[in-house]
């Protein structure tokens, strides 16, 4: 049976209900049940969800994909490794592979922090090819020269992995399945397991997934899928939507199910959000209804601003007139974790609390921000060699690592370094650019931070740096221009270096706090991938513009679908109340809006 269940529809209501029933009314021995949802939040809640409806506890199986089929493995003795690589663990894997790697190709000078993000994006290809078994598409992740040698990283990494005895969480799809395929025995044993499987998010499912699960229902057919694919948003996981479409296919005779009345929201909620998605074409054909009546209230609110200080400023005087109950019930949703620490800051300055629950990197400790911090702190006298090495390049300005013989830089000494042992030919260059990194540091300095920072940007060439690094990767450029401008923007509020630096350590604190706060109090702020599954008494979607939703600046129709997938997922998180704010920018330098919102244009 396939179960399209909308948002609000009470999905997770109608599997605890299928499986008390399996075992009251069917006999159905509860071990032989399998539950299987995505995330191990999920799961328990689930699972605590189903306990509570029954008098008397049963053994179900609940679990996500990656517990469920790891138990398999270390069940039916396939298990190769005791330990699982954790991010960290395949990053430190992962660099040395690199840093080899582009040794061959005659670059022997590389930065650790390009490294750092080469790592995760070569991680990330590699990881959609064990989900999905497309080499080729997992290469296409990836820009020259790794894209040209993915099947070298990827056994190289596989090579290191085996030989420390490690599996990361992917190989356990991997493995199961071959498992599965290759052992007769095994498969039947696992069949006359779990003889009634029942999964939830079935939208989010990748190939492999699908694969295993076939594997497992091939004998029984008991076969319980509930999800909707106009809610699938991890396409860059490896997730398909397109695989709900071909369980119809898959299994012809099976039974499908619409839950088509949405519990959750208003109407006005429900139609708005219905509009939006309607205008992809690749989906199951479906329409919702809200359960409520109609409470003839301005439920929906669309905004325009010229700028996003402006648009900021706007939420800021919103939620000053709301009670902290109010608050609690109030969630901002984002399409980038940089959007969101930067609202967050915005936050902080105007005293309203707020809660975190994402592990997400600190702004601050992005690449970007740190090369700002660095400049900064050179400029204004701290004249270590360890900091000089960290900006120097950025734009190349010719300077060599040799030229630094003490642990403080000088820039008399530099200069005599090239006198001494340049020749002619080359020395008047060298000696240019140094003197246009010295009189650019020194004027910086003697700027206030807002204009140190486009002084920066523009004269000094840091943007120019950015453009040249990315390459032809356009989205790869948009988030690193994307940390600069909220740094350009959040340096006007501040009259000395100095005093915005013990800001960034101060918000720095305070993000790890908010990571770890298993409880708090105030706005919810998160990114639209970490609100699925939640519900809130408002919801707030600011930055609706093109290039922030959908993201990018030419993504493709694929693309296109699934970002209005997710602003879909982002507006039905809200119960009463729902925000869409946008920037319309200045004439001079205008902000198209969002192409998602042109359906609910009677309401812009």
């Amino acid at each position: 049976m396939l179960v399209l269940a909308g948002p609000g529809s009470g999905k997770t209501f109608v599997i605890t209900n299928r499986i008390s029933y399996l075992i009251e009314h069917y006999g159905v021995a509860p071990q032989n049940i399998l539950v299987i949802t995505f995330t191990r939040d999920a799961a328990m809640n689930m699972k605590n969800r189903f306990h509570e409806s029954t008098a008397v506890p049963q053994p179900v199986n609940f679990g996500t994909f990656h517990a469920i089929f790891y138990q398999m493995l270390k069940r039916s003795g396939y298990r190769q490794a005791d330990t699982i690589l954790t991010d960290s663990d395949k990053k430190r894997y992962m660099i040395p592979i690199l840093t080899d790697y582009i040794r061959e190709f005659g670059q022997n000078s590389f930065r650790s922090d390009q490294m750092d993000e080469d790592a995760l994006r070569c991680l990330a290809a590699i990881s959609f090819y064990k989900n999905t078994g497309n080499q080729e598409n997992a290469a296409k992740m990836l820009e020259e020269p790794y894209r040209a040698g993915f099947q070298r990283l990827l056994v190289r990494y596989e090579e290191k992995r085996k030989r420390c005895g490690r599996m990361d969480f992917d190989d356990m799809l991997y493995l199961c399945q071959k498992m599965l395929e290759e052992d007769a025995d095994v498969l039947k044993r696992w069949q006359d397991q779990f003889t009634y499987l029942l999964i939830d998010e079935y939208q989010d499912i990748n190939p492999r997934q699908n694969e295993i699960i076939k594997l497992l229902a091939g004998k029984q057919r008991n076969l319980f899928v509930v999800g909707d694919d106009d809610q699938s948003i991890y396409g860059f996981r490896g997730a398909k939507p397109a695989l709900m479409n071909q369980f119809l296919t898959d299994y012809p005779d099976c039974k499908q199910v619409l839950l088509d009345t949405n519990y959750r929201s208003v109407p006005e909620i429900v139609d708005a959000s219905g509009k939006v998605i309607r205008e992809n074409k690749n989906r199951l054909p479906k329409k919702f209804k809200a359960a409520m009546g109609s409470s003839m209230q301005n439920r929906i609110f669309i905004q325009s601003f010229i700028d996003k200080p402006l648009e900021y400023q706007f939420l800021v005087k919103q939620f000053k007139a709301c009670a902290l109950q109010e608050l609690n019930g109030t969630a901002v949703l984002f399409r980038t974790n940089a959007q969101m620490q930067s609202f967050a800051s915005v936050l902080i300055k105007a005293g309203i609390p707020f809660q975190m629950k994402e592990k997400g990197n600190c702004i601050y400790d992005h690449f970007v921000a740190k090369d700002i911090r660095n400049y900064i702190m050179f400029a204004c006298g701290d004249v270590r060699r360890s900091l000089f090495l960290t900006i120097m390049n950025k734009p190349y300005r010719l300077i060599n690592r040799e030229v630094l013989t003490e642990e403080l830089v000088s820039f008399d000494r530099i200069r005599a370094y090239y006198c001494n042992y340049l020749p002619k030919e080359k020395l008047a260059r060298h000696l240019f650019a140094l003197g246009e990194l010295e009189d650019g540091l020194r004027r910086m300095a003697g700027l206030s931070p807002y204009l140190g920072v486009q002084y920066l940007r523009r004269r000094m060439g840091y943007e120019a740096y950015l453009s040249k690094k990315a390459g032809t990767d356009s989205n790869k450029l948009d988030k690193w221009l994307e940390v600069l401008e909220f740094l350009s923007a959040e340096a006007g509020g501040f009259s000395q270096y100095s005093k915005w630096l013990e800001y960034q350590d101060a918000f720095r604190k305070e993000m790890a706090e908010k990571a770890a706060q298993k409880e708090g109090e105030g706005v919810s702020l998160m990114t639209v991938h970490a609100s699925k599954g939640l519900e809130f008494e408002q919801v707030w979607i600011p930055d609706l513009n093109e290039g922030v939703f959908p993201h990018g600046c030419l993504p493709s129709k694929e693309t296109v679908e699934e970002e209005r997938r997710l602003l879909y997922v982002a507006m039905t998180r809200a119960k009463k109340n729902l925000g869409l704010t946008y920037v319309t920018g200045t004439k001079e330098r205008p902000r198209p809006m969002s192409r998602f919102l042109k359906p609910l244009k009677e309401l812009v």
